[in-house]
C-alpha cells in the first residue's frame, strides 16, 4: 500500500477487539516510528509511556472514562519534554513542544496502521490527573496525547472519512 493509501484508509478506531493481542514486534515498531519522527532542530522534545500492565491501563481510564478505551489492548502516553523543545526566536514564547509531538504521534498513528493496528489519537484527557497518576510534572514532564492502540473490531471500510476538497483548502499563488 502506498502512503496516500495508507493515509485514505486510516480511521480513528473506537471499538477493538479485546481477544487479539498487539505483538511487542509491532509495538516496538510502532515506537520506532514516534522515535525517528522529525523535529524542530532535531530537539526530539518527547518522552512515550508503553502502558501494557493491566495496573497502568487503569490510570489511563480514570484520566479518559469512555467506556469503549477499555477494550484498547495497549496505549502510548506522549509526554512533551518542556526543556528540550525549540523556541521561535521572535519572542512570542511559542514553542515546538506540541507540533514535534503530534508529528511523533501522526507517525506512531501511521505505523500502526500500515500493520494492520487500529489507534486512536486521543488529546481530550484529564491531564493533571495524568500527571498525579503518572508522577509527571507539567512544567517538566507535560501529557499531550494519548494513542490507544489495538486491532479494530468494525469493518474499517464502513467508518466515515469526511474531508475537505482541495478547492476549500488550498490557495494558488
Amino acid at each position: 500500500m502506498d502512503m496516500l493509501d495508507l493515509l485514505r484508509t486510516r480511521r480513528s478506531i473506537r471499538k477493538y477487539d479485546p481477544t487479539r493481542a498487539v505483538p511487542d514486534e509491532i509495538l516496538e515498531r510502532i515506537i520506532e516510528a514516534g522515535r525517528i519522527a522529525p523535529s524542530a532542530c532535531n530537539k526530539q522534545p518527547w518522552h512515550f509511556y508503553l502502558i501494557k500492565s493491566e495496573e497502568a491501563r487503569e490510570r489511563v481510564w480514570v484520566c479518559y472514562d469512555r467506556p469503549w478505551v477499555q477494550d484498547a489492548y495497549a496505549y502510548i502516553l506522549i509526554v512533551g519534554e518542556v526543556e528540550q523543545c525549540w523556541t521561535y526566536p521572535d519572542g512570542l514564547g511559542d514553542t515546538s513542544l506540541y507540533t514535534d509531538c503530534a508529528i511523533a504521534t501522526t507517525s506512531m498513528m501511521m505505523q500502526a496502521w500500515s500493520e494492520g493496528v487500529g489507534s486512536l489519537w486521543i488529546c481530550n484527557f484529564d491531564r493533571p490527573k495524568c500527571c498525579e497518576l503518572f508522577g509527571l510534572d507539567v512544567n517538566n514532564r507535560r501529557p499531550i496525547s494519548i494513542l490507544a492502540l489495538g486491532y479494530p473490531d468494525v469493518d474499517t471500510t464502513t467508518l466515515p472519512f469526511r474531508r475537505k476538497e482541495k478547492e476549500e483548502i488550498l490557495t494558488l499563488l
